[in-house]
């Protein structure tokens, strides 16, 4: 038996998306476990940049700063439901499709940032 290792950010990306509370966005939070015992996080974004794809953006100690940012901007506009999009449209540096985009609030769409769509 394997004993999984928790990363040190572990606590802090599980409480960002909602953990244990069961927010809107707790299901935007993956996780895997590594043949090496590791625990991996990552922020779904399928059908955000492209459709019909699984897609999502790993979420690594580093990142977490970004990460924090994106909580914090969208919870001043309520929008805390799209906190892995955000998160994988900024780390990229891409916008989501216009389609996906037209759903959202314009306080919500104007954190996202301009520029290519898709890849």
């Amino acid at each position: 038996m394997t004993d999984w290792q928790l990363p040190p950010h572990a606590a802090e990306v599980m409480a960002l998306f909602g953990f244990p509370r069961g927010a809107d966005n707790a299901g935007s939070l993956l996780w895997y476990c590594r043949d090496d015992g590791a625990i991996s996080f990552s922020a779904d974004c399928s059908d955000t940049f492209m459709w019909g794809t699984a897609d999502s953006e790993e979420l690594e100690e580093s990142d977490m700063p970004l990460l924090r940012q994106c909580f914090d901007d969208l919870r001043a506009v309520h929008g805390e439901w799209v906190l892995g999009e955000l998160y994988a449209a900024r780390k990229r540096g891409w916008r989501p499709m216009h389609r996906w985009m037209e759903r959202e609030a314009p306080a919500v769409r104007a954190l996202f940032p301009a520029g290519t769509v898709g890849s």
